[in-house]
């Protein structure tokens, strides 16, 4: 009964953030894109982004496909985001560890731990991971549906060393290696390090199959990494310092970790899942040992945060920390069992549990801010949607009467449906130029 409840809040959390999906509009780069393939050969687009921009040709194809083809059907991104994260989290979840499937609780897992994420500010960003990582279209596609890739691959690889359906999870294998790859650099980094790993791990079973994939992982990212665009964009940053990076990337650990500790959720969640949680961690401790596991879980984060740190000089942008959030997030579970497992030889199960409860109230607003604003965007979202598509019949309909300035009422930003509005030049410009103007400017009251 507890477990048919818990998979029932867990789904109806998911349910909430897919009805607010409904709502969501384009923002900021999405126009940018669509310009670029709306009036030109869509091929040509994606040369002269990777050329002009950036070497993220995945990426740069399924934004500019929407950008052309369903950016008036935009709650696509994120129902698409949102359905393959799960997706691809059941199947690697199930893929890595096949031979619990029969535990008890292993496919109410998943989900229930989707619902947790999606519904916790992570490192100390709130809704703003879920709204630029699931609910704008260039940080999306870019991250999310990257990570839904390179889930896919990692568990077409693991079944392809393992002998089962080889050929067809060689085919699969290869095809999701180079897509998420061509996702980001985090995505490549990470790629690189998983399949060298992997294909060491599983050398005698793949004999000349190691090759192929890492000489397909090199390949693909010397396309993402020698793009002309790249020097274009890393001109606008102030990046390429060592020493400050990996000072970075140290703090941001550190940040990541202490706030995903502190999550009472995830400790009622290791609590309730305790029993399954010890059964993984006794297959992993097949491979490593315990201090061996937490110290690859806390390299994890800290290597994930290491792209942007060297290229930004800053922490990552919040599309990005979806991603990393989540692996650290999924760390965070063994780390939080192991303090469980010490806590409560002082401290009873119930004990433990009580003073979870007791924080959940007390933080609710400051750590659960994406599933607090899901909440209010159930009843603002329609109005909300409705004023964009408002504003844009309007200036549609000017730009038919051959007006080339408008301007609009400012529409108050919804935390999770909108990541900019026209807040700046560049983004009202390409709001302008794909719907026919100069330029869309907010009316000041």
């Amino acid at each position: 009964m507890t477990s048919v409840l818990l998979v029932g809040v867990s789904v109806l959390v998911i349910l909430i953030f897919l009805y607010c999906g409904l709502y969501a509009v384009p923002s900021a780069d999405d126009y940018a894109y669509a310009n670029a393939v709306l009036n030109g050969d869509f091929w040509q687009a994606q040369a002269d982004i990777y050329k002009s921009w950036s070497g993220r040709y995945t990426a740069t194809f399924l934004i500019t496909a929407v950008g052309k083809f369903l950016l008036e059907q935009y709650w696509i991104v994120p129902w698409t985001s949102i359905l393959l994260l799960i997706f691809s989290s059941y199947v690697c979840f199930w893929t890595i560890f096949f031979h619990l499937r029969s535990k008890d609780y292993f496919y109410t897992f998943p989900i229930t731990f989707i619902a947790l994420f999606m519904s916790s500010s992570i490192a100390g960003h709130g809704v703003s991971v879920i709204n630029e990582g699931f609910f704008w279209l260039a940080g999306a596609a870019t991250y999310q549906v990257g990570a839904a890739l390179y889930f896919f691959a990692v568990s077409a690889f693991i079944w392809m060393a393992r002998g089962k359906y080889r050929l067809i999870c060689s085919i699969l294998s290869v095809l999701f290696i180079s897509l998420a790859i061509g996702s980001n650099e985090t995505l490549m980094l990470l790629s690189v390090c998983t399949f060298s790993a992997l294909s060491w791990y599983y050398r005698k079973q793949l004999n000349s199959s190691v090759l192929l994939i890492l000489g397909l992982t090199i390949a693909c990212c010397c396309v993402v990494f020698f793009a002309p665009g790249n020097n274009v964009r890393s001109a606008t940053a102030n990046g390429k310092d060592l020493f400050s990076a990996l000072g970075i990337c140290i703090e941001k650990t550190v940040q990541q970790y202490t706030y995903l500790l502190i999550n009472p959720l995830l400790w009622l969640f290791v609590i309730y899942y305790n029993k399954l949680i010890s059964e993984l961690l006794d297959e992993i401790r097949v491979h490593f040992s315990q201090r061996q596991f937490c110290i690859c879980l806390i390299i994890l984060v800290y290597g994930l945060y290491f792209p942007v740190a060297w290229a930004l000089n800053s922490g990552a942008p919040d599309r990005l920390v979806s991603f990393i959030g989540f692996l650290g997030m999924v760390a965070s579970v063994f780390f939080v069992k192991l303090l469980i497992d010490k806590v409560t030889r002082k401290l009873s199960i119930k004990a433990v549990s009580a003073i979870a409860l007791l924080l959940l109230i007390i933080l609710f607003s400051t750590i659960y801010e994406p599933l607090k604003v899901s909440l209010l965007t159930l009843s603002e979202g329609p109005e909300f949607h409705m004023s964009h598509t408002k504003r844009n019949n309007y200036i549609k309909q000017m730009a038919h009467e051959g007006a080339s300035s408008v301007g609009v009422d400012k529409i108050e930003r919804n935390k999770l449906l909108l990541f900019n509005d026209l807040d700046s030049e560049n983004h009202s410009f390409a709001y302008a130029k794909y719907h026919g103007l100069e330029s869309v400017f907010i009316v000041q009251e």
